[in-house]
């Protein structure tokens, strides 16, 4: 934390007949003011000097007098400048990485702050997505790091083998995959029951495992079937 001397500009204003506005000056005033030339003019930086010359200098040209501390344009005030060092930040339990896991900021001069019973208000992820078709690369690409989030099959076998994150879907907008089986309406009464209890068995991450078995494994799927049924009490 420092103190940063900020110099208001004071003037005392004659009186005089009002001038028009200027639409234009106002916007040429403006353009300069915000150009790169002036830094962004934040207090304590050589941006906010400048400005505060190029202020005084349009005080003059306008016949104005100061009327600052001992004939000055500009009165010192005292500015707290506050910047957040990399301490712990945590909600309860769960410890927060400032500027990764949360961004928090102040303008209080004390060394640490606890809040103790405040509601919390979450505002959103935060993040800009842009989607872009990526076919059969679209794992490949999550790997690798060129993408960082993708809509897979929920039983592709890589989400096991490359230890991939799984976000979960409160709002049902992408289907999960699953078996459905189709049968001959000549037979269907006759097995109803047992796909019934197969496809009730059957979860999204038990999927996942059966393709690992299959794909990477290279396990028969007579062996995979007899094993999953087995393990199921079928």
């Amino acid at each position: 934390m420092k103190k940063i001397a900020y110099l208001l500009p004071l003037l005392a204003v004659a009186a005089t007949e009002p001038a028009k506005t200027d639409p234009a000056r106002l916007s040429a005033m403006t353009k300069e003011l915000s150009s790169d030339a002036f830094g962004g003019r934040a207090p304590g930086t050589d941006g906010e000097k400048k400005t505060i010359e190029w202020a005084i200098a349009r005080f003059k040209a306008l016949g104005l007098q100061p009327g600052g501390p001992d004939g000055s344009w500009t009165q010192k005030v005292p500015l707290i400048h506050t910047r957040l060092a990399d301490g712990p930040v945590s909600f309860g339990a769960t410890q927060l990485k400032q500027g990764t896991d949360v961004a928090l900021t102040t303008v209080r001069a004390d060394p640490a702050v606890a809040i103790d019973n405040a509601p919390l208000v979450f505002v959103g992820y935060g993040v800009t997505v842009q989607f872009s078709p990526t076919g059969e690369t679209t794992v490949d690409d999550l790997v690798a790091g060129t993408i960082q989030v993708a809509n897979v099959y929920t039983a592709d076998p890589r989400i096991q083998t490359d230890d991939l994150v799984t976000l979960t879907d409160p709002k049902g907008l992408f289907l999960a995959s699953n078996v459905v089986p189709v049968v001959n309406s000549n037979v269907a009464g006759d097995v109803a029951d047992v796909l019934n209890k197969v496809s009730a068995a059957l979860t999204p991450e038990g999927l996942v495992e059966l393709n690992v078995k299959s794909t990477v494994d290279q396990e028969s799927s007579a062996d995979i079937a007899k094993e999953w049924l087995a393990a199921n009490g079928f």
